[in-house]
């Protein structure tokens, strides 16, 4: 990737959440910082957004903060040698400017930029949930959206799956409605049906613009999802960028099981020559 084509943007890895439906393990450990592969989750949120070419990103903490402080700073702050540590340890690349958020009083998905406006600085932010393993091509998405100049935010999505976040979206590829309540109007069910809209799932990855940010309160919890509704009740756009490929969100006990299933399945299909390359091409 080009620098032209990242600047005036910055990663957000979301990590302050409780990890309610993984307990008792994140009772002492924090979801961000569960094993996957070896490694903790938010290792492969963090290699991500570094492969795009995104170096200067925030990291909100809240539940058990303490650790996941000490792991960014050992592996990533306070790295001497500029080596990304894990599977693929000899894989130099530029050392990142990392900032972590504490939030005493967890703010949520919205509130998270009450925080940091100053360091996003009017950026656009590329939004990565720390529990998602995908192999989402964030260049991709950062292309869709500076294409795209009337949107606010581009929403990573993917073919519906039961549990998780349903969005609408129209033939033009713009978000329609986020939630269930568009299950209930009964124009857009006779639309869906006509095959004009398509139902699928956030991959809670995305694009947010200043202008979506605009939306939120000043402080105090709040959730993004507010200011989509808001945002589409006053006809701004917000565009979604299609991801046909690996997608886990490692929620629960569950989820966490399917991970490594579609994970060796993915690895299979792209035959991969030897397991550390597969590791480094997915970022793990």
């Amino acid at each position: 990737m080009t620098t032209k084509l990242i600047d005036g943007y910055v990663g957000l890895i979301l990590a302050a959440g409780f990890g309610t439906r993984l307990k008792p393990y994140t009772d002492h450990i924090p979801k961000p910082l569960l094993p996957f592969c070896g490694f903790p989750i938010i290792n492969h949120a963090v290699r991500r957004l570094l492969s795009s070419g995104i170096s200067d990103i925030i990291i909100n903490t809240h539940h058990l903060h303490e650790q996941i402080e000490d792991f960014i700073k050992a592996n990533y702050i306070d790295n001497k040698n500029n080596v990304l540590t894990g599977n693929t340890g000899n894989t130099h690349m530029e050392k990142p400017n990392i900032y972590l958020s504490y939030e005493p009083q967890i703010l949520g998905t919205g509130g998270v930029y009450s925080k940091i406006k100053d360091r996003i600085d009017g950026r656009n932010t590329v939004v990565y949930n720390s529990d998602i393993i995908s192999d989402i091509d964030i260049k991709a998405l950062i292309l869709a959206h500076k294409t795209n100049p009337e949107r606010i935010s581009t929403m990573v999505v993917t073919d519906y799956k039961e549990g998780t976040t349903p969005v609408y979206i129209r033939d033009d590829g713009n978000l329609l409605g986020i939630g269930d309540i568009y299950e209930r109007k009964e124009n857009d069910r006779r639309e869906r049906d006509l095959g004009k809209i398509q139902k699928c799932s956030f991959c809670a990855v995305s694009i947010v613009s200043p202008s979506l940010i605009a939306l939120l309160p000043q402080e105090g919890f709040s959730s993004i999802i507010d200011a989509y509704h808001q945002a589409l009740s006053q006809g701004l756009t917000i565009g979604t960028y299609y991801h046909n490929g690996l997608w886990e969100d490692i929620g629960d006990k569950s989820s966490y099981r399917q991970a490594y299933i579609k994970l060796f399945s993915y690895f299979k299909k792209k035959e991969y020559k030897n397991i550390e390359e597969a590791f480094l091409q997915l970022g793990l």
